[in-house]
């Protein structure tokens, strides 16, 4: 699923003394079945465009396609004609709503049915599926998630934090949506938590290929996770490209009050130094054969 954004704007607390803008005017296009990244400084737009994209919020001017289809176009007419939408354009309309599926932060706080097979299948239940597809997705979608069907009669608040996490993750996933967005879903985890999260679904989008946004603070996970990234600055579109081409430019990533990730900045400081082995460096791989450069090419 390819999305594009058309002078895409929105703004909080229109026409109040609160009024701020998160996103003005911006024209946007992420790529269909890659991991994009968003990433900016705080208040740079990025969690208010996946909402946007999510139809968890409406836009204050501007349009999202997503596969050529606009997001709620149905919607709009009606409200320009004042009457209601038709019932075609009304189906539409819903089939749309099920196109992106957001995973936020702490996502175990989302969890809050009586056991974890009913949390798991809240979203494929209101998608009009028949019990027998419900119950295919749900045990796929566990199965992914790392949670054994033993837990499915159990209370989620029984459940480990961890496990919580899984399966609030495994809730999502059974919607089976094209779009995939994650925004922070591994805030709070140590290095193996991350790792665990983080990988298992980017395991996740490689076999089935759909299109995923990944929201992260963290330049480490961009560079290990993400396909290309848009950098959003004050709630525009400030940089583009591939991990390589975006974090090759650290002098620009830092006028966004972002920064490269530490290795990165490490050879950046040997280039600086006469010592130079290539830009982009960015992970361990890179960084090993940066090294073997810098040594003239000899072997470990």
């Amino acid at each position: 699923m390819r999305i594009e954004c058309k002078n895409l704007s929105y703004i909080y607390g229109q026409r109040t003394p609160f009024e701020k803008t998160a996103l003005d005017n911006i024209n946007i296009s992420i790529e269909s079945g890659i991991v994009t990244g968003l990433i900016g400084h705080t208040g740079s737009g990025k969690s208010t465009l996946a909402l946007l994209i999510c139809g968890l919020l409406r836009p204050t001017s501007g349009s999202i396609f997503i596969d050529g289809e606009e997001l709620y176009k149905a919607e709009k007419d009606g409200n320009k004609k004042r009457r209601g939408i038709k019932k075609s354009n009304r189906k539409s309309s819903e089939k749309m709503k099920f196109k992106a599926g957001i995973i936020f932060q702490y996502p175990e706080y989302q969890l809050f049915e009586e056991t974890v097979y009913k949390d798991i299948a809240y979203g494929p239940s209101n998608m009009g599926l028949s019990r027998e597809e419900i119950d295919r997705r749900v045990r796929d979608a566990a199965e992914f998630a790392g949670i054994d069907s033993n837990l499915f009669e159990a209370s989620p608040f029984e459940l480990s934090g961890g496990q919580r996490r899984r399966a609030a993750i495994a809730g999502i996933i059974a919607m089976d949506p094209p779009v995939l967005i994650l925004d922070e879903p591994a805030a709070g985890l140590d290095p193996r938590g991350r790792s665990e999260i983080l990988g298992g679904l980017r395991e996740y989008q490689k076999i089935t290929k759909k299109t995923m946004i990944m929201i992260s603070h963290s330049m480490e996970d961009m560079a290990k996770y993400a396909d290309k990234v848009h950098v959003l600055k004050n709630g525009a579109a400030y940089l583009y490209g591939t991990i390589e081409e975006v974090f090759s430019r650290a002098g620009d990533l830092k006028k966004a009050s972002l920064d490269v990730p530490q290795i990165t900045n490490l050879f950046l400081e040997l280039g600086e130094r006469g010592l130079e082995a290539g830009c982009g460096v960015y992970d361990i791989k890179k960084a090993r054969d940066g090294i073997i450069k810098l040594l003239g090419g000899g072997e470990y």
